[in-house]
């Protein structure tokens, strides 16, 4: 990520850059609705991606492809990237760490969700993972956002939902 590309502006009285990219420059020939998924994917299935923010992707086509893909990132979360991603690590690692080789599935997931609610509390606005597993405080979108991460990180399959301003997570357990 290097923010000497992006452009800063203000939305919501918060500095965002702005991410404008040039698919077709890059060699990338995608639709509308393959761009669809993929920016979902980027903004609600993959927790990693912190710094974006949840506000959906603009799309430009150009001759019935889409040609630039535009996204926004926190600038206070894009300047502290590096900081920010130990500090997550160190936290997910010491969450994990309830999780035993023998437990099931389920088990492991109840008792690192356990850890993850001691953790957490609702507010500051927080949607982001840096927002729950850095700072411990967030609104529903960094609460999802920090669960689906841990569960991943356990080998669950977890994924965002998202109805109106509300989001949560769904994971799927294996029956072994």
């Amino acid at each position: 990520f290097d923010p000497s590309q992006w452009t800063l502006t203000t939305r919501w009285n918060e500095e965002e850059y702005e991410m404008d990219m040039d698919l077709q420059a890059h060699g990338i020939f995608t639709t509308t609705e393959e761009m669809r998924a993929l920016s979902s994917m980027f903004l609600d299935d993959e927790p990693r991606t912190f710094i974006l923010k949840d506000w959906g992707c603009e799309l430009t086509t150009k001759d019935g492809l889409v040609s630039h893909v535009k996204m926004w990132a926190k600038k206070s979360q894009a300047d502290q990237y590096d900081a920010m991603l130990t500090r997550i690590e160190g936290n997910t690692q010491r969450m994990l760490a309830e999780y035993q080789p023998d437990m099931t599935e389920a088990q492991g997931l109840y008792y690192v969700s356990n850890a993850y609610k001691r953790w957490v509390k609702y507010g500051n606005n927080g949607q982001l993972l840096s927002d729950s597993l850095g700072n411990g405080v967030a609104v529903c979108s960094g609460n999802a956002r920090g669960y689906i991460y841990l569960s991943q990180r356990l080998g669950s399959k977890s994924v965002w939902g998202r109805s109106g301003s509300h989001a949560w997570s769904f994971t799927k357990l294996v029956d072994e």
